[in-house]
């Protein structure tokens, strides 16, 4: 009541008649009152919550994305599924494309954990992505080695020179050698081999996604569309820009 009171002395000067029965309706029912102004600050403090949690979470992502991907372009699949490496082999040969570099992801398994597989070509990839290597780095991979994240590494008790058996999804086992680690970053987790090493294996899977590197001084908008004109036979393949793709990922915090 009293709070009514002092809150609501200017009410009736400023707003009037709605005003002034604001403020008496207020006095006569202080529960009602207290109870609705409850429930609107409830709501209100979750929607700010959400809101900051969505700015917070948009400007990391597109912080690591800026921090991780250098290629100007990325390529991948609208229905979800890896696509052949014809892509990969047209893309490469657009004009004006500096490099490309196709990434495998497949299941796999480790002692008992089970988990997506990274498989790309060392010195390719090298030059598309920059990933927080606290030992080694993508050169050292070699065609046996694996680079695993600390996170992965610590609880699987490995380091730099151990021996991983890595259990592949046609059953083969391969056996690889620690010869780096690195801070997850991104979609980047868990172990990273040479998209050799799976042919080699027998592995018959598609690149679920490709990085596109563009000459300096190419023109991005047309070189967009030219790599979209070269992926014609795959319709549901799409090229898409830095920007972009963040925004492909953020919608789904502006979603929620």
């Amino acid at each position: 009541g009293p709070m009514v009171r002092v809150l609501g002395f200017g009410f009736p000067r400023m707003f009037g008649t709605v005003g002034s029965l604001a403020v008496q309706n207020a006095e006569r029912q202080p529960r009602r009152t207290a109870a609705t102004a409850s429930a609107l600050m409830i709501g209100l403090a979750l929607v700010s919550a959400l809101t900051i949690f969505a700015t917070s979470a948009k400007t990391s992502i597109n912080t690591v994305i800026d921090r991780v991907i250098g290629a100007e372009f990325l390529v991948s699949n609208g229905a979800r599924q890896p696509f052949t490496e014809q892509v990969t082999a047209d893309l490469a040969g657009v004009p004006r494309v500096a490099g490309v570099a196709g990434v495998k992801l497949v299941p796999a398994m480790v002692g008992e954990s089970v988990g997506p597989l990274v498989a790309a070509d060392p010195a390719a990839i090298a030059t598309m992505i920059t990933l927080p290597f606290s030992v080694g780095g993508f050169a050292d991979i070699g065609a046996t080695g694996v680079a695993v994240d600390s996170d992965t590494a610590e609880a699987a008790g490995q380091k730099v020179g151990d021996s991983v058996s890595i259990l592949l999804p046609n059953g083969v086992t391969n056996e690889y050698t620690v010869t780096g680690l690195y801070k997850p970053a991104g979609a980047y987790s868990g172990y990273i081999v040479n998209r050799t090493s799976l042919a080699d294996a027998g592995v018959d899977v598609g690149d679920a996604f490709v990085y596109v590197k563009a000459e300096d001084g190419a023109d991005l908008t047309a070189l967009q569309e030219s790599l979209t004109t070269a992926l014609a036979d795959f319709p549901t393949v799409e090229v898409r820009s830095q920007a972009e793709f963040k925004e492909q990922i953020t919608s789904n915090v502006d979603q929620l």
